[in-house]
């Protein structure tokens, strides 16, 4: 299991990125729809200025059950050694234990 501080650090993310994500858009599409350098400057400059947490590559994928950022399926949500256990009590259905 993850650590709780690590857990509430990634819904802070989460929430900085909901607030941010408005003001970002709009700055990059002006930014691209703008001809002249000097405003374009002062656009990136802007976009620059803020928090580095509201980009959306600053999350990480984590395993619904345990917490685990690493080897998480994207299907299923869960990590490889969740899926393991899932699978070998027989809840996910039409997967079939090959050799665990």
């Amino acid at each position: 299991m993850a650590k709780k501080s690590v857990l509430e650090r990634e819904k802070k993310k989460h929430q900085i990125f909901l607030e941010n994500f408005s003001k970002k858009f709009s700055l990059k599409n002006q930014f691209k729809k703008e001809k002249d350098i000097n405003k374009k400057t002062i656009l990136s400059a802007l976009i620059q200025k803020l928090n580095r947490n509201s980009s959306i590559t600053r999350f990480s994928k984590r395993c619904f059950l345990t917490g685990r950022k690493r080897s998480v399926y994207q299907f299923f949500n869960l990590s490889k050694s969740a899926i393991r256990a899932v699978v070998s009590l027989g809840f996910a259905p039409y997967i079939t234990k090959s050799s665990f």
